[in-house]
């Protein structure tokens, strides 16, 4: 490049020729140029920092997000697992004391404690195994005698309608417990799992029904008349019969 005034050979960067002294007018351009493309270059390169960290950051989060995942799926195999193996572990040790249990059983219903059946029955949670399902209709039924019982003689607190105390005796939701699980004493044969009951299954049946009434003879003002009509009414029916013979032993 010449210079504009002398023709002298003039550098681009030179701000003035070396041979006249004449300003470089390229000079000026030529810097502000450079500044220019230097000012575009800071930027970019901030603009590629700044998302070169969030997309370090949202890499970050979601790789901790992986891993918590992972980390609550395993845990829920484990506990899956876990509980599945003591529910093996239990079954296991249940079919190994099946004849226990069955001669225990045997005993008590032989001696008619059938609130100890139940309380046995349910503590060893016989329920679940299929070799022993012959004293299921039994112990059902000793169930709901002791539901009756407990609930008459105020040792099963319902908390509903009337919390039961010395001094209000039973209240509205507990009389309604009494009539649902008499209702419920009494149709068992209902159910299609128990439609072929042994002799043994109707011997027992009939004596806990035989206790279960006399529980409301014992524990109400109703006539034995009103005691044994009970099964046979309504549920709303019988609610209103065991509520009034309740109702005047507490006034007694």
């Amino acid at each position: 490049m010449k210079c504009e005034n002398c023709g002298a050979p003039i550098g681009l960067e030179d701000k003035f020729c070396a041979y006249c002294g004449a300003p470089n007018p390229h000079f000026l351009k030529h810097q502000a140029d450079m500044e220019h493309y230097e000012k575009e270059f800071v930027r970019t390169q901030t603009e590629v920092m700044k998302s070169t960290g969030r997309m370090a950051r949202i890499s970050s989060n979601l790789i901790i997000l992986a891993i918590l995942v992972v980390l609550n799926i395993i845990a829920v195999v484990f506990a899956f697992s876990a509980t599945e193996l003591a529910w093996n572990a239990r079954e296991q040790a249940q079919k190994k004391n099946i004849a226990t249990y069955r001669a225990d059983m045997e005993e008590l219903i032989e001696a008619k404690e059938y609130q100890k059946l139940y309380s046995y029955y349910s503590s060893n949670h016989i329920t679940g195994i299929d070799e022993l399902s012959d004293y299921s209709i039994i112990c059902r039924a000793s169930g709901y005698y002791q539901d009756i019982y407990e609930t008459l003689c105020g040792q099963k607190n319902l908390g509903y309608g009337g919390i039961y105390n010395t001094l209000k005796g039973l209240g509205d939701y507990d009389v309604e417990y009494l009539a649902s699980q008499l209702g419920r004493l009494y149709e068992l044969e209902s159910d299609y799992y128990f439609s072929k009951l042994s002799e043994r299954d109707k011997e027992a049946l009939e004596e806990i029904r035989t206790y279960t009434l006399a529980l409301f003879r014992g524990y109400t003002t109703l006539t034995p008349e009103q005691v044994e009509e009970l099964p046979n009414l309504s549920k709303a029916k019988a609610i209103e019969t065991i509520k009034e013979g309740v109702k005047m032993r507490e006034q007694g």
